[in-house]
């Protein structure tokens, strides 16, 4: 699942370096997949949401008419930084994760999904740091949850659907 992800992110990584950008204006939708108004074509690349003074407020990334990812940004002095990342998967059309970013542009927490859009991960982070994690199984806690105190140290629960069945080692 995470090999699956690491390449998903890659390769939209590399697909939006080449990507064509217009306008959301110029997308339309049929039976769920977008074509670009301007030449009725499937469309691969990026669909900009703007607002009044031209700043990009989301991004769709598409590839062949399916949506890949959509960005949304922050506009803080001038600057245009990404605050949500969603990731989905082309082939069910359901998220795969959804990333929070601080103003900073650093990472402020995660979460992961199923093939059904159930949470099966979330993490936090501080400055860059991991300082929790989270695991689910069919919507109940469930595996080895970790945090880190507000003094550093480390602590770790297990649960096994719902139950907690070790407590903070």
């Amino acid at each position: 699942m995470k090999l699956r992800l690491l390449l998903i992110i890659i390769l939209l990584s590399c697909k939006v370096l080449s990507q064509e950008k217009i306008s959301k204006n110029n997308i339309y939708f049929e039976d769920g997949i977008a074509f670009n108004s301007l030449n009725n074509q499937r469309f691969s690349g990026i669909a900009q949401y703007k607002n009044k003074q031209e700043h990009i407020k989301f991004e769709d990334v598409y590839e062949n008419g399916f949506l890949l990812k959509t960005l949304t940004y922050y506009n803080i002095s001038s600057k245009q930084i990404v605050s949500d990342e969603i990731i989905f998967n082309p082939e069910n059309k359901r998220k795969v994760s959804h990333l929070r970013y601080s103003s900073d542009g650093k990472k402020y927490w995660e979460t992961k999904f199923d093939g059904n859009e159930k949470k099966i991960e979330f993490s936090a982070y501080q400055y860059g740091t991991k300082i929790l994690e989270e695991k689910y199984l069919n919507g109940k806690k469930n595996g080895i949850w970790f945090c880190l105190n507000d003094d550093g140290t480390k602590c770790e629960m297990e649960y096994e659907l719902g139950k907690k069945i070790k407590d903070c080692r």
